[in-house]
Formats: C-alpha cells, sequence, structure tokens
C-alpha cells in the first residue's frame, strides 16, 4: 500500500529558529546515542535527523540502508524503505512522533546462540546509568514484532524467562546471561527460546566507586540535594528547640540533680542523632529502596508491556490460523521475584481472567513453570480471605517451585529494615518467602518453617492459605555446599539455631567470599545441584512425578531437601 505525504514543505526540512529546533535537535541526538542501533526508535530518529539534510525521501532510506549490514538485520532490510521514511515524517509533522518512538525496553538476540534474547527496560533517571549490551555479543531487534516473527517461523513452543534480583547492575547481568545461555544449552535449543529481563537495578554502596562519577551524579541533580540538606537543616533546628525547651523543663523540674548530668544528656542525644543520620545515608546508599521503587515502576509494568506487544504481535501473524499457546516458563530471583509476580498478576487482570483456562493469559501464553529463587515477597500475603498479586500469579501457574535458605542475610537483614520504613506491619516487612527451610524430622515429611533472625516458626499458621502452601514445590538450598568447588549458597555446615545464628553469619560472610559463595544468588552457579535441577525443569517436558524422582536423585548426595507440592 502506498503511503501519501501529509505534510507540504519540501525535502529538506529546516529546523525551527524560535529554540524548539535546537531541542528537537538534542533530543533526537540523544535518542541515536542511547538506542540500540537500527532498531525502529533508532531508526526513526535518523530518518528525521537526515530529513533536515538530504533532498528526498529515496536518498534517506538508501542512506540508512547504507550504514546497515543488511545480511544481518532482515526485518531493517525488509521494513525500511521509502514508504517507511514517509510514514515516519508524516508522523513528525503531525506531532505524533514521540507516541510512535515511544518504547519502555528493547530487545536483543545473542550473537552465539540465536536461541537466547535479551529483554532491557529502559530508564531515564539521572542518577542509574542506562547501559546497552555489547553489540558483539547481542544484536538489537528491530522491535518486538521481530520477535513474534522468529517464534512463528520456527515454531517456537516454550518461552523461558528470568530475572534478577536487587543490586544488580546492567553490565554484570549481561555478562551472567551470556555464560548462564552457553551452560544451558540444552534449554536455548530447538523448539525452546530463552530470555534474560534486565529491569532498572543500582549496584549498591555507590559512594565507593569512582569520585568522577559521583560529582557527575551531583552536579545533575544538585537542586535535590540543596532541598534535601535544607530539609534535614529545618528539622534538626526544630528538634534541637525542642530538646533544648524539654531540657529547661527538667532542669526546673530535678533541679541541680539533672543540671549536673545535662552534658552528658545532651552528648547522648548528639551521639543518637548523628548515628541515626549516618544509619539512614548507609540505608540510602545500599540502594534497597531505590531498587524496590524502580522494580515498581518501571520493572514491573515494563515486562507486563513486553507480554501484551508480544502477544499482539503474536495475533497480527497467526489470527487467519490456528497456534498452540505458547508454553512459559518464568524464573524470579530476589526481588525479581517480586517483578514476575506483580506482572503476572497485571497480565491476568488485562487480558482478563478466564476461569476454565486457569493457567492461560493473552491468546498465546500459557504459565507453566514459576521458579522462585529467594524471593524478596512477604510471607504475610499468603492469608486467607485477601486478594494479591501473589495469589493470582500462583493461581494462574502449572507448577511452582521455590529455591529458598535460611542463611540468606540479604533477606533476613537488609530487606526487613529496607521494608520496615515502608509496608504497614513488622510481621510483613520481617518475614520474606525467601527464608524458608525444611527441618529434619527424620523419615516424615517435614514441616516447613521460616527463620525470623535466629529463632523461627513453622510455616503454616491458623491464619494461612493452606492451599497457597500446598501448590509449592519447596526446595531447601540451606546447607547447600559444593565439595570440592567453589561456590553454592552457604559455607559453613553447621545447623542453624537461635545458638549459633550470628556466628554461622559472620563466618559466611567472611569466609563465604573467599570459597565463592554467593549466600543470596548462588543458585545459578554451573556446578551447583540447584542449577542442574533448573536445567531439568527448563530443559524437559516430563510429568509432575518423574520430575520429583528425578529431583531426588539429582539432590541425593547433596543437602538440599526436597518437599514436594501436596497440590
Amino acid at each position: 500500500m502506498r503511503i501519501e505525504h501529509q505534510y507540504q514543505e519540501t525535502l529538506p526540512f529546516a529546523w525551527k529558529e524560535d529554540g524548539r529546533g535546537e531541542s528537537d535537535r538534542n533530543w533526537l541526538q540523544d535518542i541515536v546515542e542511547t538506542t540500540p542501533p537500527f532498531s525502529d526508535r533508532w531508526t526513526k530518529a535518523r530518518i528525521v535527523q537526515l530529513a533536515h539534510e538530504l533532498e528526498s525521501e529515496e536518498k534517506i532510506a538508501n542512506s540508512l540502508r547504507a550504514e546497515c549490514d543488511l545480511e544481518q538485520y532482515l526485518c531493517f532490510e525488509k521494513t525500511v524503505d521509502r514508504e517507511y521514511v514517509i510514514n515516519t515524517l508524516n508522523d513528525w509533522k503531525n506531532k505524533k512522533f514521540r507516541q510512535s518512538v515511544g518504547r519502555n525496553f528493547e530487545v536483543f538476540v545473542c550473537q552465539s546462540n540465536p536461541n537466547a534474547f535479551l529483554v532491557v527496560s529502559r530508564i531515564t533517571a539521572a542518577d542509574v546509568k542506562y547501559n546497552l549490551p555489547p553489540l558483539e555479543r547481542f544484536r538489537p531487534l528491530f522491535n518486538v514484532d521481530e520477535l513474534a516473527v522468529i517464534i512463528k517461523d520456527n515454531d517456537i513452543k516454550r518461552l523461558t524467562l528470568r530475572t534478577h534480583g536487587y543490586g544488580t547492575s546492567s553490565e554484570g547481568f549481561y555478562d551472567a546471561f551470556y555464560r548462564e545461555v552457553n551452560n544451558l544449552k540444552n534449554v536455548a535449543a530447538n523448539k525452546h527460546i530463552y530470555i534474560g529481563y534486565n529491569w532498572p537495578s543500582e549496584a549498591p554502596l555507590a559512594i565507593f566507586g569512582t569520585w568522577f562519577d559521583w560529582l557527575k551524579k551531583v552536579s545533575k541533580t544538585s537542586d535535590i540535594y540543596f532541598k534535601f540538606a535544607l530539609v534535614l537543616s529545618v528539622s534538626s533546628i526544630i528538634i534541637g528547640s525542642l530538646s533544648n525547651g524539654l531540657l529547661q523543663i527538667f532542669k526546673w523540674l530535678f533541679s541541680w540533680q539533672f543540671f549536673s548530668l545535662q552534658p552528658q544528656w545532651i552528648g547522648l542525644i548528639s551521639l543518637v542523632f548523628v548515628f541515626w543520620s549516618l544509619a539512614f545515608y548507609l540505608l540510602r546508599e545500599v540502594a534497597y529502596q531505590g531498587d524496590r521503587t524502580r522494580a515498581i515502576y518501571y520493572g514491573i509494568p515494563d515486562l507486563a508491556e513486553f507480554f501484551s506487544r508480544l502477544d499482539r504481535g503474536l495475533y497480527k501473524l497467526t489470527k487467519s490460523s490456528v497456534l498452540q499457546p505458547l508454553q512459559i516458563n518464568i524464573i524470579g530471583h530476589s526481588m525479581g521475584g517480586f517483578v514476575v509476580l506483580n506482572a503476572i498478576s497485571l497480565l491476568r487482570y488485562h487480558f482478563r481472567y478466564d476461569e476454565e483456562k486457569p493457567n492461560k493469559f493473552g491468546e498465546h501464553f500459557q504459565l507453566d513453570k514459576l521458579i522462585l529463587a529467594s524471593p524478596d515477597v512477604p510471607l504475610e500475603l499468603l492469608r486467607q480471605g485477601r486478594n494479591n498479586y501473589l495469589r493470582t500469579a500462583f493461581n494462574c501457574s502449572a507448577q511452582i517451585y521455590l529455591m529458598s535458605s535460611d542463611r540468606d542475610i540479604v533477606l533476613r537483614y537488609l530487606s526487613t529494615v529496607g521494608n520496615w520504613f515502608s509496608e504497614p506491619s513488622i510481621p510483613m516487612s520481617g518475614l520474606r518467602l525467601g527464608n524458608v527451610y525444611l527441618p529434619k524430622q527424620g523419615e516424615n515429611k517435614p514441616e516447613p518453617c521460616i527463620r525470623i533472625l535466629f529463632n523461627s516458626q513453622k510455616l503454616k499458621q491458623p491464619k494461612a492459605d493452606l492451599e497457597l502452601f500446598n501448590k509449592l514445590n519447596y526446595l531447601d538450598c540451606s546447607e547447600m555446599k559444593v565439595a570440592g568447588n567453589r561456590g553454592g549458597v552457604n559455607f559453613v555446615k553447621l545447623p542453624l539455631n537461635s545458638y549459633n545464628g550470628l556466628a554461622i553469619d559472620l563466618g559466611n560472610i567472611i569466609f563465604g567470599k573467599l570459597a565463592g559463595v554467593d549466600l543470596h544468588g548462588g543458585y545459578f552457579q554451573k556446578h551447583t545441584p540447584s542449577f542442574a535441577i533448573l536445567n531439568l525443569l527448563l530443559a524437559t517436558d516430563l510429568n509432575k512425578k518423574e520430575i520429583e524422582a528425578e529431583i531426588e536423585k539429582i539432590i541425593e548426595n547433596s543437602s538440599i531437601r526436597f518437599l514436594a507440592s501436596q497440590d
């Protein structure tokens, strides 16, 4: 279909001279510099730039095609022509361009494995780096519709999406995912694609980074820092004035006895105030609350949008034919569990809940396995009579596997303190699903418990929703230590109790790092039994009983404990 001009101005266009021209030039250049080359967003920005330099739409299209390796970027080669250029310029002149280039995520394919992909959530915040994946490892797709074409043309039957947790820099995730793809060759192969989802996360303790990065960050947000300092100063003046007034009242009431202790009281109050200030600043630098906010405002909606757009792209390709639902596996680690559970819940409401097809969302997706590794999710949500994102996601999943550890200090300490400021109750902030463990109980089936600090309590309390707990397949990795190799999620091979808990935590922190132990994320290390289980769950189409038997074989000589679902 031939597209007609909707603009009267002849090429090349002229930039506006009222200040908007400079703003438009800067904005387009920013898109070109921060967007993967030869994606549709990048291409549209380049078209508008070239429209102010070249004399015809044909020359613009030919110039862009000359920049691109058309054998590698097949969707670009099929899409970018004279009509595409005219359509883009129509949007520019009709003030629809911002909408047409609005993208919350980018999609990449792995250069070494055509069945592995990256989905990267975009962020524009000044204090968080947005780094593109290395182009020698990952090639950008034109848009998510190209992924839909790949799925249809290759008759893909299964899609696995895996996301990261708190405190994971984009560069760190790109490297880890690339290694993971090479280690999961049986997964990212044949009719199965493997997708890594990178949502905006900030590396903790950025204060110990380079001074240049810190000064650059401060310079961009100097007004905000000044506002924070001003509010803190005013608060200090108010608190100091009130404290002085109270001291005078106590002095009058208790006469010379209190007056003689006044310097000590002032010193104690000052010391407490200083330590509280340092604690608040340290809490900010570990970036936990910042990551939680980015997960809510970027990670969750962008993941839901990805599935929604992919479903729409598949529908365009298959609306005249019958396509079997794509089996979906989703892996969420740490705060990534919070992200995927909320995204699944959003998608269920977006596509409308169908009781006859409880595992289906959209026209083409059916949720098979949900795998949660140390999920940073409140246990409080597993109560009777409450509908929430966790219940919706659990009811949508055919199988749920929980990999957890009671020695995960990130959840036991940092998550508790970080969520204490935002969640409505202490039990909600202090009990996380990722700290569940299975105590030894002889020949009897273990009763799942949750570690609080050093003491623990049974998972199934009077108000707990047993139906949801029974859906879980429990994999207790608390004591998983790899004999003869580095890694795992534990270094000290002793049962944790109320007497030795602190010593075990300190031992894991001090010596575990030297032994390659990752207390929070060691489930994904190649030589661990948990990784072998992960490979089994993703690469097989066995039924539930067969999977349980294979898991028992894998953990036979390990310290992992397994309790199959009672659903």
